[in-house]
């Protein structure tokens, strides 16, 4: 049986071109990268949801406006009103967000400004709103028609985990 080795002064690493590589002073810090918020999503639900309140507070202000209320919920913990929507918060941790769409959209176009794939498998079609539940790693999304039957929403709702059930 013959073995061949082949020896190697440095690791491969395949698909990464030579150019590619970062080369660091010494003494220089890398910088960790921040969050930024895809252009076409609205309010990022899928970055936001099951972070802690003080981790993403600043973004979102950014994607939802000022706070304007604040209100106690008891047991399903507190919700902060901003100009553009809701956020329910318990133990510190958001698992609910609730946007006005800037627009009339349909579902699938909806879904994508709140940063989700726009596809699911099956809607369960209310008089007043569409739900679909355990998709995309949430428990349920809720979205407002704009009239009876319509296939257009103005508003969805975003729940992570229901705190009932914790």
């Amino acid at each position: 049986m013959l073995l061949a080795v082949i020896a190697c002064s440095e690791p491969v690493l395949v698909g990464v071109d030579a150019e590619s590589s970062v080369e660091v002073d010494e003494g220089t810090d890398l910088a960790v990268t921040s969050y930024s918020k895809p252009d076409d999503v609205e309010v990022d639900t899928q970055y936001l949801l099951g972070r802690r309140l003080d981790e993403v507070g600043a973004e979102l202000t950014l994607q939802l406006g000022e706070v304007l209320n604040r209100r106690d919920m008891g047991i399903d913990g507190v919700e902060i009103l901003y100009e553009k929507g809701a956020v329910r918060v318990v133990d510190e941790t958001i698992y609910q967000i609730r946007f006005e769409l800037p627009y009339v959209m349909r579902r699938t176009q909806a879904l994508g400004a709140v940063g989700l794939p726009s596809q699911v498998s099956a809607w369960h079609g209310n008089t007043l709103d569409w739900v679909v539940k355990w998709s995309f790693g949430m428990e349920r999304i809720r979205m407002g028609r704009e009239a009876r039957g319509s296939e257009h929403v103005t508003w969805v709702e975003v729940r992570k985990f229901n705190p009932r059930r914790r």
